[in-house]
């Protein structure tokens, strides 16, 4: 799920104080890194509206209440809800956000007092429908340059569009660039699926709109992985490709090392609280509930929350360990229904980076993979490392549910394949999931479509 995200909100209510304008947040949880947002409202009482900004996407606010100067609003980021109680006084907001996996944390706000840019006159022209079981949106702005960006979403059910204001589109849009992306028909780890919608959706908007100039592709998380598959498996119908924050690396090996591995070590620490790595208990999801109960189990041995928490790499061990488990144990519990059976294989594995390898490697459960699932992960996606269209990759230098060795290793990939002419990859100065800020996303594709149009490679280093 990615921590980019950006808000339409329409406010019914009345304040005593003008709050219309640009409005820096910072929220955190726990001891967790700083997320920083942009909050734009725009409107006078009692009617209001803005954009809540931070790169990942656009979600409607609902259940809106706004009583004297305390406002309060949720949202769904994929298909888990957050919650927002702030308190308005004068320049400042101040209050807390929640969220279903029990993660909680301190959401505030400061106006900002320089003046905010008058919006575009012209309107974006966007269409929604389905194909094959597929929501999708077009974004066409009225200084349409003839160019193509199609955006694949992440993990998360199958999405349903509607026409609302997204700021994460309107980077692109802003330059003229027309933005397609399919909602899949599929939910979960839907590479399947999304695979076939999006190339669906690229020929739908030929036949409507005519061929596009130049076509790029682009996506967070999930999406940064079909973003890459689209370039591997489709060259010719791709001129470059901006993977964000995406598994790059072979999902089997990526998933066997970050997702399975860590449950396997999990369950050394907290055996039978899940379930196990290869069944996982029927009470697994991802609710509020269940995020609290597993957190009450972990947060009652800090030795051993810790422990986990290390070899997981997982930076804030009070914040990140229980919502950590939590998405990861969900994800496999999604994917061994969706490929028949358990996809690995840890028999051969030396587990290294925690508290005692020696009795770790002694004590920890085995298991062997039933075949026709690892076929099925293989599928998708196995990253070739064989690139004939630049490849701009962006990641945060931290990420604790993609780590940036999974870019790390597509990149080996890419040179052992003699690719590297066609691959950069940049990091972002953030700790997160998906901590690419807008301008930072705006910037690099920028420098895609440079490398693309003129044959200005970007060097690697950090986007800013």
């Amino acid at each position: 799920m990615r921590p980019l995200f950006a808000v339409l909100l329409t406010v019914t209510g009345c304040f005593a104080a003008d709050i219309s304008g640009k409005w820096d947040v910072i929220a955190q949880s726990g001891s967790g890194p700083e997320l920083k947002m942009q909050l734009v409202l725009t409107g006078s009482a009692p009617v209001l509206s803005g954009i809540l900004s931070n790169p990942a996407g656009s979600v409607s606010v609902e259940d809106i209440q706004l009583a004297g100067s305390e406002l309060k609003f949720k949202f769904a980021i994929g298909t888990t809800p957050f919650a927002v109680k702030v308190t308005v006084a004068g320049d400042a907001m101040t209050g807390a956000f929640t969220s279903p996996q029990g993660m909680s944390g301190k959401f505030a706000a400061k106006r900002d007092v320089s003046p905010t840019p008058a919006a575009t006159p012209a309107e974006v022209k966007i269409e929604t429908g389905e194909i094959g079981g597929s929501g999708y949106r077009i974004d066409i702005p009225p200084n349409y340059n003839g160019s193509l960006v199609i955006y694949c979403h992440g993990y998360g059910g199958n999405v349903k569009f509607d026409n609302r204001p997204n700021a994460m589109l309107a980077l692109f849009t802003d330059s003229g660039y027309a933005v397609a992306q399919a909602g899949y028909s599929g939910a979960g780890w839907a590479v399947e699926q999304a695979l076939t919608d999006t190339e669906a959706l690229r020929k739908f908007f030929i036949e409507k709109h005519g061929k596009p100039k130049h076509t790029f592709v682009t996506g967070h998380s999930m999406g940064g992985l079909i973003t890459l598959a689209l370039v591997e498996k489709h060259p010719e119908n791709y001129d470059g490709a901006m993977p964000m924050c995406g598994p790059l690396a072979p999902t089997l090996s990526v998933f066997q090392r970050h997702l399975f591995d860590v449950l396997v070590v999990f369950d050394y620490y907290y055996p039978g609280v899940i379930g196990s790595p290869v069944k996982l208990a029927d009470n697994v999801r991802l609710d509020q509930d269940y995020a609290k109960e597993l957190g009450k189990i972990i947060d009652a041995d800090p030795v051993k929350r810790a422990a986990v928490a290390k070899y997981a790499g997982f930076k804030s061990p009070e914040a990140e360990t229980a919502l950590g488990i939590a998405f990861f144990a969900n994800i496999l519990k999604e994917l061994s229904i969706r490929a028949g059976g358990n996809a690995f294989d840890n028999r051969n594995t030396i587990y290294y980076g925690g508290e005692n390898d020696l009795l770790l490697n002694r004590e920890v459960k085995r298991y062997h993979a039933d075949p026709q699932a690892t076929d099925y992960v293989k599928r998708y996606y196995t990253s070739t490392g064989k690139l004939s269209r630049p490849v701009l990759a962006v990641h945060s230098y931290y990420d604790p549910v993609v780590p940036a060795w999974a870019t790390d290793e597509y990149g080996e990939l890419v040179r052992l394949n003699g690719s590297s002419d066609y691959f950069v990859q940049r990091y972002t100065a953030h700790g997160g999931h998906c901590a690419i800020h807008p301008e930072e996303t705006r910037k690099a594709f920028v420098r895609l479509v440079n490398w693309v149009t003129n044959g200005s490679r970007p060097r690697a280093g950090e986007q800013n």
